[in-house]
């Protein structure tokens, strides 16, 4: 089955955020995922989750003690 267009658009979106949490951690989450194409901070919410299991707030979490 192949992928909806608007997941492919936020899968990469989230891989976005995930390397401007390693690269600009002094931002908000806010900003980063407006910065990488999200349009609201629900859109956000449910593109993070979907993707990666976490909500935004545990995804930085990870994402930061990976460095």
């Amino acid at each position: 089955m192949s992928m909806k267009f608007a997941d492919f658009l936020n899968m990469n979106r989230i891989e976005d955020v995930k390397r401007n949490l390693r690269n600009k951690s002094h931002m908000n989450l806010l900003q980063i995922a407006l910065e990488c194409g999200f349009n609201s901070a629900s859109s956000f919410h449910r593109a993070c989750v979907k993707f990666t299991g976490k909500s935004p707030r545990e995804f930085r979490k990870l994402i930061n003690s990976d460095n």
